[in-house]
């Protein structure tokens, strides 16, 4: 293109606006003044000032004059946040933020509310709407910069008037973080990092933030997203900070893009880095005509229950399409509720416990499927995924009767056993045509037998297998990809588990662009697992209802020999309480995980406790919850947790409402209340977990949520304490909920939890006629 040809659009949200005429050198911004509190004395939001400059003086490190760059600041306590940090990107060899002249142009307010599927049902985007025009004064290129301020942090993006022929090569975006500051990150510790940002998979640490530039890694210095920086040291409670205490930084709306990892610098700066050394630009928008990058975003928390309550990766993305999520009614529409088919739930999960042979699962075929469907039924949960190994239900068996198939890309070809066809289905062109046509049908057959029972089937998918979903063909319409989904949809699946995508180069991040927006037009859920961090898809896609990148439950399996012939040679580590107690704070900040959590047998579960297991359910947002356990062990009424069953199958995958609780601290205390998303009910649940390897009493936990004039029942789940211990403890009370002032006394043993789940007399009284 000819940069020179550019026509200045702008990009004000009412109409089009003009620039000022005079340059600017310096714009103080800061958010729109904040609006009241969910009701719980919860903070203030914290106050900042973000400065956008172009820098008059030179810097050591030759940046040269007339940078643009930016700062943020502590309003109430004029500490720095960020220190003075460049912006900018390089595109077709030209840094954009280097050499420039800034004019301003006018602000826009933003006030939007919405119904989302998470940790809140009701969600409002408060902002003001910033915009730079950027003169680059060399090559007389123009763009611009985009800020975001909110209550809760900022965020900012590039945009500009090119095309697809341009070639993006790196980002000059810096976060450039206080001396004193500490670090929240994750590393892959087993030896094999170079798979850690493949799959954002690791185990979660803690550092001064110098430690990051200096540390020996087998990928360099860079890090995933998010990092959560502590701004006043490792000494803070996390409550009773005057300031803004952490940082957040991550990306959010990534859907056309490299993603960004994050490297580490000398002098405490942090600077995106692109999966590719260079990727072109992505189209231009259908509602401006520009090509915007990914926003940048720094969630600013005072206190940690508005660091865990920050929705902006949410709000920072487009709202879903009303043809792709049609509901029928047009209030829903508006307020972006997801339709009908969009069905959080809870999942059983044959392969986290199916027996490995060394060259296959013995267990997972149809007919252990349909005994874990049984079970699903029972346990009332929604889903069941039936993971690897279903497309080769189609492969041949030995005259002895045993299975012949490996766990690999390229199966036979003979044909299985099977039930036909079914006349009322499509025909399709299949690969590999008597394996893959068997399985199908197999799975047809499993699918009949799920919606029979009223449960829901997920089916596995491995993104590089020979059906190649992952390429997009010449046209770009991945009809790879659409094919297999359509088959899916024919034999009666809701979902699909796409796994291994493993990076976030652009073509990856189209890849997973694709799959949500193919499976919406399919009325399909989506689970994706080996990949990249979320950046707000799910709003945009309800669908989407989960996605791995976390360091979770499946590393006991490997753990213990279940999967590898010679786990040891992985150098894994057991998921410890701490970890857990971490991921609250960061990961789950950015968005639903499928951790896959709730394993309660004593060689899964490690140093933690049934309870803390049980926690887990409460604590770690999925709409769609993967449970680890055996469904059929849960139903055993004679295991350590058979007291707490009724509590497991009322916990719900999604909430109305979600507040943390003091004296919750990193690592250490997690406290979390949580009310459930039916507007037929008055429940709440509380759960917490201990993350040290010592035994800890709780003075007092604050339960000033409840409804002071109503009744509850209240069901309590604690561990036994000596002889008993692992034993699932269980008490129940009555009272109104001006009785209930607080909770106090609470011991947690060393890796252990607390549950308790109070339920609104009426609505006990409501399921008792149900039952009559």
């Amino acid at each position: 293109m000819d940069w020179r040809a550019v026509v200045l659009v702008s990009v004000a949200i009412s109409s089009c606006q003009q620039t000022t005429s005079v340059p600017i050198a310096s714009k103080d911004i800061t958010p729109p003044p904040p609006r009241s509190t969910d009701g719980l004395e919860d903070g203030a939001p914290p106050a900042y000032v973000f400065t956008v400059f172009v820098s008059e003086d030179e810097r050591d490190d030759n940046e040269g004059l007339n940078k643009l760059m930016y700062k943020i600041t502590d309003k109430t306590t004029g500490a720095k946040i960020i220190e003075s940090s460049a912006l900018g990107l390089t595109v077709n060899g030209t840094d954009l933020g280097r050499g420039v002249e800034m004019h301003e142009l006018p602000a826009e307010k933003i006030d939007e509310t919405y119904v989302k599927i998470g940790k809140h049902r009701v969600v409002t985007s408060h902002a003001m709407d910033y915009t730079f025009h950027v003169l680059h004064l060399e090559s007389n290129i123009t763009w611009y910069l985009n800020v975001r301020l909110f209550n809760d942090g900022v965020a900012f993006r590039y945009s500009w008037q090119g095309s697809q022929e341009d070639q993006i090569s790196k980002e000059d975006t810096e976060f450039v973080m206080p001396d004193g500051t500490y670090v929240w990150y994750f590393e892959r510790t087993d030896g094999r990092q170079r798979y850690e940002l493949q799959s954002y998979a690791g185990e979660w640490l803690h550092s001064p933030v110098d430690h990051l530039a200096t540390r020996e890694k087998q990928i360099g210095h860079l890090y995933g997203a998010p990092l959560l920086f502590d701004l006043t040291g490792p000494e803070s409670d996390g409550w009773s900070s005057k300031g803004i205490q952490y940082a957040l930084v991550t990306e959010a709306a990534l859907y056309d893009f490299s993603g960004m990892r994050i490297e580490a610098l000398p002098g405490r700066i942090f600077r995106p880095n692109f999966a590719e050394a260079t990727f072109p630009a992505p189209p231009q928008s259908k509602d401006d005509g520009l090509i915007h990058c990914p926003w940048r975003v720094v969630m600013l928390a005072s206190n940690l229950h508005r660091l865990v309550s920050n929705e902006m990766i949410s709000h920072l993305n487009p709202g879903p399409s009303v043809d792709l999520f049609r509901t029928g009614a047009r209030d829903d529409q508006e307020q972006g509720r997801a339709p009908s088919w969009v069905v959080p739930g809870r999942s059983v999960w044959q392969w986290y416990n199916a027996k490995w042979t060394g060259h296959r699962f013995e267990d997972i075929m149809p007919e252990g499927e349909k005994r874990y469907i049984d079970a699903a039924a029972e346990l009332g949960f929604e889903y069941t995924t039936v993971d690897c190994c279903w497309l080769q239900w189609g492969a041949p068996r030995d005259d002895d009767g045993d299975d012949d198939f490996l766990i690999r890309r390229k199966g036979p070809d003979a044909l299985w056993p099977a039930p036909s066809w079914p006349d009322e289905m499509p025909v399709f062109n299949w690969p590999n045509a008597t394996t893959r046509q068997a399985s199908y049908t197999l799975l047809a057959d499993v699918c009949k037998y799920a919606s029979d029972k009223g449960v829901k089937v997920i089916a596995w998918k491995d993104a590089h297998d020979k059906d190649r979903i992952t390429k997009p063909g010449p046209d770009r319409s991945f009809a790879n990809l659409r094919n297999f989904l359509s088959r899916l949809k024919a034999v009666g699946a809701s979902g699909v588990k796409v796994d291994y995508v493993h990076g976030e180069t652009e073509d990856k991040v189209q890849f997973e662009t694709a799959l949500m927006e193919m499976t919406a037009e399919l009325k399909l859920v989506v689970n994706i697992h080996g990949c990249r961090k979320p950046s707000g898809e799910s709003r945009r896609y309800p669908n989407h209802l989960t996605r791995e990148a976390v360091w979770g439950m499946e590393i006991m399996r490997f753990l213990h020999g279940r999967y590898f012939k010679s786990p040891s040679k992985l150098a894994l580590k057991p998921i410890t309480a701490r970890h857990n107690a971490i991921l609250p704070f960061t990961r789950f900040v950015i968005g639903g995980a499928d951790y896959t959590p709730m394993a309660l047998r004593p060689e899964m579960r490690g140093s933690t406790t049934i309870v803390h297991q049980i926690a887990l359910l409460v604590l770690f947002d999925s709409p769609l919850q993967t449970i680890a356990e055996d469904p059929h062990y849960l139903l055993d009424k004679d295991k350590p947790h058979a007291a707490a069953l009724d509590v497991i199958k009322a916990i719900p995958a999604t909430w109305h409402t979600t507040h943390l609780l003091p004296p919750s601290s990193i690592g250490e205390l997690v406290v979390m209340a949580r009310k459930t998303n039916d507007e037929a009910t008055d429940t709440w649940f509380l759960a917490a977990i201990n993350g040290r390897d010592e035994q800890v009493t709780i003075d007092a936990i604050s339960v000033d949520f409840l409804d002071k004039i109503k009744t509850y029942e209240m069901v309590t789940l604690s561990s036994v304490d000596g002889d008993g211990e692992g034993m699932v403890q269980r008490r129940e009370a009555r009272k109104k909920g001006e009785e209930w002032q607080r909770l106090e006394g609470v011991r947690l043993l060393p890796g252990d939890g607390l549950v308790v789940m109070w339920t609104a007399e009426e609505r006990k009284k409501e399921d008792k006629r149900k039952e009559l």
